[in-house]
């Protein structure tokens, strides 16, 4: 994947004989200057023991700011990471957010119920959005947060780390293609998919990938 400003791996020397495999080289870091600033809303479990870590540790972002509801906790944080303590918010301060220039996007790691205001907060300031799943409670915030993005410009995205498997990618084929069928159809597309349970997908995946057809249809 090109990345802009990113520079080409430097030339290293063969470690292995010829005729041993050789690992291609991994792509440099971007400058910190020039790496997406995330502010992450909210310091619970989940950005404490993994979403700060990997910022800590990623080649093309860092982490900017932090907003919690503690203060007091959101220093120690931003401490423990570099982060300068006039960049951490509270969840009322949005608009001293939006002044942050180091500040690309924002990762939304908040409970479920208040993804929706904080998506069209973070809209309403020009940020970027990563937001943990469930996007929303429901279809229709759903939609406002879409359209809150859309029309402020800025990309929206849930993390969701399933996008790629071979189950989701399967299933959402078979949407499409019976997006208009009979029930007769979607009995028939919702069998092959719990067929992938038998060819060896776990009965977990098989299970996401049967909910998330069906849901198409009855939501």
């Amino acid at each position: 994947m090109s990345v802009p400003n990113q520079d080409h791996p430097e030339e290293r020397p063969p470690f292995v004989a010829a005729s041993e495999r050789r690992a291609s080289p991994k792509d440099p870091p971007l400058a910190p200057g020039q790496r997406v600033g995330f502010a992450v809303i909210g310091l619970g479990r989940l950005s404490l023991d993994s979403i700060l870590p990997a910022l800590a540790s990623c080649k093309l972002c860092k982490l900017a700011a932090v907003m919690t509801g503690n203060k007091e906790k959101g220093r120690r944080v931003a401490a423990q990471y570099g982060v300068l303590a006039d960049a951490v918010y509270a969840y009322d301060e949005w608009d001293k957010l939006a002044h942050n220039a180091d500040v690309q996007a924002v990762y939304i790691v908040t409970p479920n119920g208040m993804h929706h205001e904080q998506v069209i907060q973070a809209a309403r300031i020009g940020k970027h959005v990563l937001c943990e799943k469930p996007l929303s409670n429901t279809s229709a915030e759903a939609l406002e947060m879409v359209e809150a993005c859309a029309d402020a410009g800025v990309k929206l995205m849930v993390a969701y780390r399933l996008h790629m498997s071979r189950t989701i990618a399967t299933s959402r084929k078979w949407c499409a293609r019976v997006n208009s069928a009979s029930s007769r159809s979607l009995k028939r597309t919702t069998a092959r998919c719990r067929m992938t349970q038998a060819s060896g997908v776990t009965k977990r995946s098989s299970r996401a990938a049967v909910h998330c057809l069906t849901s198409d249809f009855t939501a």
